[in-house]
């Protein structure tokens, strides 16, 4: 990490101690917020600034509802609001982003790529999931995701941007059904587990299979635990948008490479954390993610696993969860910051 990357890291944490809002109440059932202003860097993306905003119980039915305004110095731009909304016998998470982003990249398929090219993208994404319980821990949902995206600025090198593939991007959705899995444990989050199978159509058109399980372990000492994820995705189809591809790298999976870094049609992916607390709402994170990406559909094998290892830093507010991590990869350090545990 550079003297810059340092400088806003700390400049991060210094804003949220001083502009993180205070939940209205403790009680779980009374109307919370967190709200703050925030200035970071992300080594895939450049300097952000922006607001947070969540807040719980709004209008007494335990909802929770996030707004995101988020702006970078490439002139990236993005504005969030997303709403979970519980309730008997279906509950209902709805999402919409629009924005734009600047100097996204394709690689091409598969783990051995290094040339790039690079685009940027005018977009809108829409998402509306709706899931009732099966049993106390099992969820089975049914969810409808609506995507368009306009590219300009394309900068073709030896992994081209093909007019077939700003085609299948322009307009297309994707219909999944999943069960979900959440052992509800208050002193330990226990296991989790998620399945989908995903349909494309419209400019779309595949089939994707998505596993993931999750174990977290607390540890003898108080507030320490150890967190695990296995996720394996497999796709089938000949048409398949850039971004519903098996992907890895980012904020989200493959922490210590560039968003997208590897697409494939089918991906395996580990990752662990050591979490531990630091003081007041601050805890810390020792971190490793290792994954591989398949140039066709079917395969598997344990050879060629691209691998990181960090450190983070998490701020627990009562409606979300701030993280900022530093990973380390075969192409260098990356910085990322975000809501919520990656997993």
């Amino acid at each position: 990490m550079n003297y810059q990357e340092k400088l806003r890291a700390c400049l991060l944490l210094l804003g949220l101690m001083i502009f993180a809002q205070p939940s209205a109440s403790a009680d779980e059932k009374a109307f919370s917020y967190n709200v703050f202003p925030y200035a970071f860097y992300d080594s895939s993306i450049g300097t952000m600034v922006g607001l947070f905003g969540a807040s719980a119980n709004l209008f007494q039915r335990d909802e929770l509802i996030n707004a995101y305004f988020n702006f970078v110095d490439s002139g990236a731009r993005e504005i969030s609001l997303a709403g979970a909304f519980p309730g008997s016998p279906l509950a209902f998470d709805a999402a919409l982003s629009v924005g734009t982003a600047v100097d996204d990249r394709f690689y091409g398929l598969g783990m051995g790529t290094q040339n790039y090219s690079n685009y940027n993208n005018d977009y809108g994404n829409f998402r509306l999931a709706m899931t009732r319980p099966v049993t106390k821990q099992l969820r089975l949902g049914l969810k409808i995701h609506s995507s368009s995206n306009r590219l300009f600025k394309i900068n073709n090198q030896l992994n081209p941007i093909t007019p077939e593939m700003e085609d299948q991007l322009r307009n297309y959705q994707v219909l999944s059904f999943f069960l979900n899995g959440k052992e509800d444990k208050p002193s330990a989050p226990g296991w989790g587990l998620a399945n989908s199978i995903d349909f494309g159509f419209n400019s779309a058109g595949f089939v994707r299979w998505r596993g993931e399980l999750t174990r977290t372990l607390p540890l003898p000492l108080a507030n320490q635990s150890l967190a695990g994820r296995l996720a394996l995705t497999q796709l089938s189809g000949d048409k398949i948008p850039l971004y519903e591809y098996a992907t890895l790298g980012g904020r989200d999976n493959l922490r210590g490479y560039p968003w997208y870094r590897f697409r494939g049609h089918g991906s395996s992916m580990v990752n662990l954390e050591y979490r531990f607390p630091i003081i007041w709402a601050l805890g810390g994170v020792l971190l490793f993610d290792s994954g591989r990406v398949y140039d066709r559909a079917g395969l598997f094998d344990l050879n060629s696993w691209a691998v990181n290892y960090g450190v983070g830093v998490r701020l627990y507010l009562q409606t979300m969860i701030l993280r900022a991590d530093y990973s380390i990869g075969a192409e260098g350090g990356f910085v990322t910051f975000y809501y919520n545990h990656a997993f």
